[in-house]
């Protein structure tokens, strides 16, 4: 979770490959918390400047419709992810720096 806020709205690359490796974890709590993270990241992405944007959306509805009692905690994870992909009609953004590239505190305080 704190490398997902912490790259909020970023795309960057190398969170990207991690947490898609935790999405594949066998713990139900670490793929809930991948998929979180992950929406943090991917946030305000298209298909055009971050290809991996639609395969994620694909593999969050996969988990959700799973007929799998078990999966529990993915798929909580999975349905507030697609919330936060598509937070605001995709117009809205969680932001934790100022315009100045300063890091606002109490955001900050407020997303933990």
């Amino acid at each position: 979770m704190a490398l997902g806020i912490a790259c909020a709205n970023t795309a960057n690359p190398e969170a990207v490959s991690m947490l898609e490796t935790l999405l594949e974890d066998s713990v139900d709590f670490v793929k809930q918390g991948a998929a979180i993270s992950l929406a943090f990241v991917l946030q305000q992405c298209t298909k055009n400047n971050e290809p991996k944007v639609e395969k994620f959306r694909e593999k969050l509805m996969e988990l959700i419709k799973k007929k799998n009692n078990e999966m529990v905690l993915t798929k909580f994870g999975c349905i507030i992810a697609i919330g936060i992909l598509e937070a605001g009609g995709r117009n809205s953004v969680v932001k934790l720096l100022s315009e100045a590239k300063t890091i606002k505190r109490g955001a900050i305080t407020g997303m933990f």
